[in-house]
């Protein structure tokens, strides 16, 4: 073997033991001939290219699928391509396999590919449309209905033609209010949050937050206290605005008359904590997984307040993690509950 071909090799080599793609060789015994890293990982994190090499590769897997596919590439010549879940990592992986010779000898070549995510994302997007048709049919149905009593002339008298219309304008708002809200998700999916920054003191959006939820406050005589430090923060101040006015308005809707609010704003190192809590009818244990899924509405939520899309917390989420933070929550229920979102957007001198 030459210099130049050993080199050739050795780059070859190293190549194949670093793309993030794996490659595995058979022979004609459907023995491991070659492996690289990637598929090693992909069979088992626990085991080593040198732990396949020369073993049968059914040794290493139980899918049938996946090893009546190899049984019939090697019998048949046909290429195949499959997805399969492998490993007890529940990894979703694409196997494309193709027949080939080699000094005269049969060898099976499968190349791998990690596609769970692919496969996760798409999912999400089936589950996004399945949930926003079901969420749009209702004020939609509705809206129909109504629309479809008054054309029909059943509504007698000016009260009852009246009741219908403000009926049709509450289910308007319902659809809006979700339509927007899928647009806010959608926007926020593509944000680049380094960008559309401003500086600004953030007690004066604190108090605006306050002026829009104070008329549904005082529809139910909830106290509303914000205590709030003069902090000054580098932000988008819409997406700001949004987050806090999210979490005060959840405090309202799902709080019980003659309730209480309590809004702290203030500094953590780089960070701004903002906690609001709430003495409202709390999240139940089985709810407390899934809060923060799009769409999502917990029963009790939906008894005590119809409307809403279920995106509020959902963006409340997405925004903290587009700042480096977090929202977390402490609950019980019946007597209230707790969000703490801490943001790193707080000004540095």
């Amino acid at each position: 073997m030459t210099e130049n071909t050993a080199m050739k090799e050795e780059i070859f080599e190293f190549a194949f033991q670093n793309i993030q793609e794996g490659v595995i060789v058979l022979d004609d015994t459907l023995k491991v001939f070659y492996i690289n890293s990637f598929a090693a990982k992909l069979f088992s994190n626990e085991l080593s290219v040198e732990n396949f090499v020369g073993e049968n590769l059914y040794n290493f897997t139980k899918n049938q699928v996946l090893i009546n596919a190899i049984d019939t590439v090697a019998k048949e010549g046909k290429d195949a391509s499959l997805v399969v879940e492998l490993s007890k990592e529940m990894l979703t992986t694409r196997f494309d396999i193709k027949k080939f010779q080699q000094n005269g000898d049969d060898m099976i070549l499968l190349l791998l590919k990690d596609v769970t995510k692919e496969v996760e994302a798409s999912k999400m997007r089936q589950e996004f449309f399945a949930n926003m048709a079901h969420k749009l049919k209702t004020p939609i149905t509705s809206i129909r209905g109504f629309a479809e009593l008054l054309d029909a002339g059943i509504a007698k008298d000016e009260t009852q033609r009246r009741d219908f219309s403000k009926k049709i304008v509450k289910e308007t708002k319902n659809l809006t209010d979700i339509i927007n809200d899928v647009l806010m998700i959608s926007k926020l999916d593509c944000s680049d949050y380094s960008c559309d920054k401003t500086e600004f003191s953030l007690k004066p959006l604190i108090y605006n937050v306050e002026n829009n939820v104070l008329p549904l406050a005082k529809e139910k005589n909830i106290k509303l206290v914000i205590n709030c430090e003069d902090i000054k923060v580098v932000a988008n101040q819409n997406y700001l605005l949004l987050a806090i006015d999210n979490l005060i308005f959840n405090a309202i809707k799902y709080n019980k008359e003659n309730g209480n609010i309590k809004v702290d704003v203030s500094s953590m190192g780089n960070y701004v904590k903002i906690v609001v809590e709430d003495s409202g009818i709390g999240i139940s244990p089985e709810a407390q997984l899934r809060i923060f899924e799009r769409f999502y509405r917990s029963p009790e939520a939906k008894l005590y307040y119809p409307g809403g899309a279920g995106l509020g917390l959902s963006i409340v989420k997405h925004i903290a993690n587009g700042y480096n933070g977090s929202v977390s929550f402490e609950t019980e229920q019946n007597k209230g509950s707790k969000f703490t979102m801490l943001l790193s957007i707080k000004k540095i001198d």
